[in-house]
């Protein structure tokens, strides 16, 4: 099975690429944020990453057609990988699948006859405390995941509008 590695956002370089993975703030950390157009599953690119010092600057990066300019600060708190998981989706955010990560040809099929076939959109209802398994609407059903199999599906985030 793959493993994403995270990182802060602080912590990544001019040019990388990444998807937002969690918002480690408090509530009012995670509303300026999601008020910014950031949210988990953000796909977002480093403009500018000004790692000066050991205090660090600001990161400008772009996330669809907005550019912004975060403080070292916020950017710490914003945690970042190659890739979006179903588990890292919050409660009630929506998602289409993209892909899947195992090569194993009969588990595929069994991922493809519980519906989740390429540009299916689901919705995340529900995760354990302990965050597996998790539940997913799909097709007006709801699907109940272990942790292996929610990971082997590649997701994209769909923003509200």
């Amino acid at each position: 099975m793959h493993k994403s590695p995270s990182q802060p956002l602080s912590r990544m370089a001019t040019g990388q690429k990444g998807y937002v993975l969690a918002l480690r703030g408090g509530r009012e950390f995670q509303q300026r944020i999601i008020a910014l157009g950031l949210n988990v599953g953000s796909r977002i690119e480093v403009a500018e990453a000004n790692h000066t010092g050991t205090g660090g600057g600001p990161v400008v990066l772009l996330s669809g057609d907005a550019r912004l300019t975060i403080g070292n600060g916020m950017a710490e708190k914003i945690l970042v990988g190659d890739r979006v998981k179903i588990r890292d989706l919050q409660i009630d955010q929506h998602a289409r699948i993209t892909g899947y990560v195992t090569r194993d040809r009969d588990y595929r099929h069994k991922l493809l006859r519980m519906g989740m076939v390429k540009q299916a959109e689901f919705k995340l209802v529900r995760v354990a405390p302990l965050g597996d398994p998790v539940v997913i609407e799909l097709q007006g059903s709801h699907l109940t995941l272990r942790k292996a199999e929610a990971d082997a599906v590649e997701i994209e985030v769909i923003m509200p509008l």
